[in-house]
């Protein structure tokens, strides 16, 4: 095991203390740690690793015993006299998954409150739309007294015609 400042900055562990321990005892969670073993003999029996040349998504142990996600590549190689050796790509990803809850987090909000703003904004329309019933209702309503009025505005003119002429032939006839 060979380790570096970063290594060192990012599990806890210094470098003197880590040269020599098993990784799967030094930074592989408890939860890991079988199939990692399992992993590392299936390896060494095939030449084949599923998680080996590629990045993925896991845990990691410090060494006060917290985990924290990483980012993490393997590379196999064969060193000296055919033993074969592991290079290990580790990038701490606790900031980057904390953004991602953090939006989760504000995504889930906001399409709560866009939810409860649909909802008022139904109820609104449906408020103004009954307020608007009642209006047109009301303004069909004066329409029609207005026109009644007219009407009998009218129907009063036209008596009030035919009484002005009544009294006119009537002041003829009596004078």
């Amino acid at each position: 095991t060979d380790w570096n400042v970063q290594a060192e900055q990012m599990f806890g562990w210094p470098r003197q203390e880590a040269i020599g321990r098993l990784l799967s005892a030094t930074i592989v969670p408890a939860q890991h740690r079988e199939a990692h073993e399992r992993g590392l003999r299936h390896f060494l029996a095939t030449g084949e690793g599923p998680i080996l040349n590629t990045r993925i998504e896991i845990t990691a142990c410090h060494r006060d015993g917290h985990e924290f996600p990483v980012e993490l590549a393997i590379s196999p190689a064969l060193g000296q006299e055919g033993a074969h050796i592991f290079s290990a790509f580790v990038r701490d990803i606790t900031a980057r998954k904390l953004t991602e809850e953090q939006g989760r987090t504000h995504q889930e909000e906001l399409q709560q409150l866009n939810e409860a703003l649909d909802r008022r904004v139904q109820i609104r329309t449906q408020e103004l739309a009954s307020v608007n019933e009642s209006l047109v209702a009301e303004v069909a309503e004066r329409v029609q007294t207005e026109e009644s009025l007219e009407s009998s505005r009218q129907e009063l003119q036209k008596l009030a015609s035919q009484l002005l002429r009544v009294q006119e032939e009537e002041r003829r006839r009596i004078s």
